[in-house]
C-alpha cells in the first residue's frame, strides 16, 4: 500500500514570520506518521541550498538508503523520489549501489540451469 507523503522545510514556530526564526524544520509526513527534523539556520546558510532542494536530497538519499539494505523495490524508490524508475536507476548506480544483488553461488546455480537446457 503507498502513502502519499509531504516533504517540506518549514521555519520554527510555523509560518508566523512575526516570531524571531533560529532554525528551521524539515518535516516528512505520510497519511499515518509526520517526522521533524531540525536544521539551523547556519547550517541551511552553509547549504546554501532551496529547502526544496534539501528536502529532495533527503528523500533521495533516505530511499537510496531503503534500497540498498532491501527494504524497497526500484519502483517504490523511484515513487518516493517522485522521479521516473529510469532516472532512480541512474541514482542507484550513481551511488555505487548493485542493482542486481546475487550472490556467486546463485549465479552459478543459474548457469547450471541454463547448461542443463541447451
Amino acid at each position: 500500500m503507498y502513502q502519499d507523503v509531504k516533504f517540506w522545510v518549514v521555519p520554527l514556530g510555523g509560518g508566523d514570520l512575526s516570531i524571531p526564526r533560529k532554525s528551521t524544520i524539515v518535516e516528512i509526513e505520510t497519511s499515518m506518521t509526520q517526522v521533524t527534523i531540525p536544521v539551523s539556520d547556519s547550517i541551511l546558510t552553509t547549504l546554501n541550498m532551496e529547502t526544496r532542494e534539501i528536502a529532495s536530497s533527503m528523500c533521495k538519499e533516505f530511499a537510496l538508503k531503503s534500497f540498498r539494505d532491501g527494504k524497497i523495490t526500484l519502483a517504490q524508490g523511484a515513487d518516493f523520489c517522485d522521479m521516473n524508475i529510469y532516472d532512480f536507476i541512474s541514482c542507484v548506480s550513481q551511488a555505487g549501489i548493485s542493482i542486481i544483488d546475487y550472490s556467486i553461488e546463485e549465479v552459478d546455480r543459474e548457469l547450471a540451469q541454463l547448461n542443463g537446457y541447451c
